[in-house]
């Protein structure tokens, strides 16, 4: 485990910032004078620390918290050492780029940063939404359009065998699978959904066929020219809804 910590010194409040995987020993190493940026000013005592996964991400930490104003700012109003000086690697003060006056203006601080993540994957997944509803969208009319090949197809059998029947399957709850029929379920299908269902009813004097919408609910047409939504109820499928030759 990785992490970020804050050092305070107890002779003049100066407080250091670095990193290491092992802070017990880190902290030993600065009290005991082996670090030349922090031997001049010992003793320290740790006032902070964050850990981290992986040594990258307590470095890019580290090295905001030095370089950016905003960013220790922010952390030393969190811990209460606001008015504490900075003593950078080589001992210069960097109070003045984190304590009134100049503002670094530097990025983003940690707060801001989180702030910023949400609110950005909170517009991406209005926008996935939004794209996801108007391929659905797309898809429903392609079904609708479908529908209505399929009164065409139907009239143009009735006008060679003067029956509707065969509109249907031979169990006369779904399109039939011959000639057109087939080709325009098949067509249906591929865009009514993977769980889409498509329902039929024919008899020798009229048909009529009914689709699931991507977007919920159905659609009928039937052969008095009918070509409307069907609302579901609770629990209800469409084919449940189609019982005869005309639309519900």
């Amino acid at each position: 485990m990785y992490c970020v910590y804050i050092l305070k010194n107890k002779i003049n409040n100066q407080i250091y910032i670095g990193s290491t995987n092992n802070l017990r020993r880190r902290l030993e190493e600065h009290n005991m004078g082996k670090h030349k940026s922090t031997k001049r000013y010992m003793p320290w005592y740790l006032v902070y620390y964050e850990t981290y996964i992986s040594e990258r991400l307590s470095r890019l930490r580290e090295k905001r918290l030095k370089h950016n104003g905003n960013a220790l700012r922010e952390l030393k109003k969190r811990i209460g050492i606001l008015d504490y000086k900075y003593k950078g690697k080589s001992g210069e003060d960097l109070s003045s780029t984190t304590l009134g006056g100049k503002k670094s203006g530097a990025g983003f601080t940690l707060v801001e940063a989180l702030a910023v993540v949400a609110i950005i994957g909170f517009l991406a997944s209005i926008v996935m939404i939004r794209v996801g509803t108007a391929k659905k969208q797309g898809k429903d009319t392609a079904v609708v359009a479908g529908l209505k090949e399929t009164r065409n197809a139907a009239e143009m059998y009735f006008n060679q065998l003067y029956t509707y029947e065969g509109v249907c399957d031979a169990a006369n709850t779904t399109l039939s699978d011959q000639g057109d029929f087939g080709r325009i379920k098949a067509y249906i299908e591929q865009h009514n959904g993977e769980a889409g269902v498509i329902g039929c009813k024919d008899a020798d004097e009229g048909f009529a066929v009914i689709s699931s919408l991507n977007l919920g609910d159905c659609w009928c047409i039937d052969y008095q020219g009918l070509s409307k939504k069907v609302i579901l109820g609770a629990g209800e499928e469409c084919d449940d809804k189609l019982t005869t030759i005309t639309c519900p």
